[in-house]
This record gives C-alpha cells, structure tokens and sequence, in this order.
C-alpha cells in the first residue's frame, strides 16, 4: 500500500510519502519507479492518497482536466472538493462505489489520504469524512510505525520535514507496503 503522513510544527507544515508501490505479491522499489508520484500539487496544497496506483494516475487527470473543482483552504473547502469531484470519479473514470459492507450508508470513493496547504494538515476517508490536525496523522499500510515514530520525533525535532521523513523511515523499514526512496514537501502556513 504506502506511508504517508502529514505534520504542523510551528507555521510549518510537511508531507512525506514513501516511493514503493505493490501489485499483489509484487514489490517494485521505489527507486526503479520514476511516476506516479503518490503526492500530488493540487490548487497550492498537497495531496497524498493511499491505495491503488490508478488512484495517483485519476487525481492527476481530474486535476489537470478540472482545476477549479480544487479548493484545500478549510475543511469545508475540502469536503466540498471531494464532493464535487466524485461524480466524475464514478462517470467519466468508471470507479465502482460499492464495498463489502451492505451497512454502507455513503458511496465510497474508495481512496483516501493526507492533505497539508497553507491552512494545515488533514485527513480525508473514502466517504469523503475530512479531519484537521494540530501536530501530526499518518495513513496507509505503515500507518501504525509512522504514529509511533512520530509520537516521539514531534517532541524532539524543530522542522516539520524532518520529523515528516523520520516517520516515513521508520515505517519503510518495518512495513511490508512501503519502501524507500522519501518524497517530501513543505509549505509556511498563512497568518
């Protein structure tokens, strides 16, 4: 699957993804791969998203086709994002809604991921639930590793990124879905 994670510090806030990616019992390194990426520039925010590789090569498409459905500047402005951009996902990308659970009470975009943009750091699930972080989140296969390295890097390193790629480590080193090379991004929160 894959790490990422997000982190606030300060008026800093981070992304850092791991570059592995799995096709059923088949690991290709992350260094052997050159695209896509799993942390997506979208509207002046990054996007990470876990999951299917399709997923990074779709939000790509939806991104570069539709930019004006993109708004990252508040939850709200995010749950709305992703409202917009579902009916694409089911329409024009034939994303099949339904999972295993016949209690579902929402369609399922089935992707989820990590946003940081100069508002904060948040989370998104597949039924397009948005949560906003005040110091750090992971998601993915290493998502445990990652909240246990983070835990203790967010008390003891100044820089968002460095305590952002210390938790990707950690969970590339323990976690079958997620693999080395890092990639990271920053950006300065407004106000």
């Amino acid at each position: 699957m894959s790490t990422i994670v997000v982190v606030r510090k300060g008026k800093s806030v981070a992304i850092a993804a791991d570059f592995q990616a799995t096709y059923g019992d088949t690991i290709v390194p992350g260094e052997m791969r050159v695209s896509p990426q799993k942390i997506h520039n979208i509207a002046g925010a990054y996007v990470g998203i876990v999951g299917l590789m399709a997923h990074q090569n779709v939000m790509r498409s939806v991104a570069a086709s539709k930019p004006d459905l993109f708004d990252f500047g508040s939850s709200d402005a995010i749950v709305a994002t992703l409202r917009k951009i579902h009916p694409l996902l089911r329409e024009e990308y034939h994303l099949l809604t339904s999972e295993d659970d016949d209690d579902q009470e929402y369609e399922s975009s089935q992707m989820e991921g990590l946003v940081v943009s100069k508002a904060g750091v948040f989370s998104f699930d597949s039924y397009r639930g948005v949560t906003e972080y005040n110091s750090f989140w992971a998601s993915g296969s290493g998502r445990d590793y990652a909240l246990g390295a983070l835990e203790v890097a967010y008390a003891s390193q100044e820089s968002a990124r460095s305590i952002a790629e210390i938790a990707v480590r950690a969970a590339c080193k323990f976690d079958a879905g997620s693999g080395l090379p890092i990639e990271c991004y920053k950006l300065e929160l407004e106000g």
